[in-house]
């Protein structure tokens, strides 16, 4: 991913901006993401949402929510309105962001309380006690032990 907090990277208006530049080269070392302004930023403020953005690490591992989340601290006020709707998002909203090999594992999460099964970035999994998260390195070893997919984040698998 890569964060340019600079006037225009992402003007989607010019042919090959900054941003797009970026993405298109992404099987050539480019970038999977990229957050930039589409107008002007300015300098301070940009830094500060910047710097939201990448505290969101700790707590999100997705791409689209950890901009918005960025956004949404800095929508009072025409100031910070103006950097919250200035910034382009470009590349899948919808991606995970992963900050080290272990995190990229894939692994589900079965709430004993509920019986639910949900994929590891569910929101519904930091809102769980610990003692109630079961671990499954494979969803099919988790519905053979009873567990149900999450009306949010498994819906093809919610039955009950």
């Amino acid at each position: 991913m890569v964060y340019a907090d600079s006037c225009l990277p992402a003007n989607l208006e010019v042919q090959d901006s900054l941003g797009e530049t970026i993405l298109c080269q992404a099987t050539a070392g480019g970038a999977v993401g990229y957050v930039g302004y589409s107008r002007w930023g300015w300098i301070g403020t940009g830094t500060l949402l910047q710097r939201d953005f990448f505290q969101q690490l700790a707590i999100q591992r997705h791409f689209g929510l950890m901009v918005d989340a960025a956004r949404r601290m800095w929508v009072d006020g025409w100031y910070g309105r103006w950097h919250a709707l200035s910034t382009m998002v470009l590349g899948c909203p919808e991606m995970p962001v992963f900050r080290d090999d272990q995190d990229a594992q894939p692994y589900f999460i079965g709430n004993t309380n509920t019986d639910e099964l949900h994929e590891r970035f569910c929101p519904w999994v930091r809102l769980m006690s610990e003692r109630h998260k079961l671990r499954f390195a494979d969803e099919a070893t988790a519905f053979a032990a009873g567990f149900d997919g999450c009306g949010f984040c498994m819906r093809e698998h919610h039955t009950r």
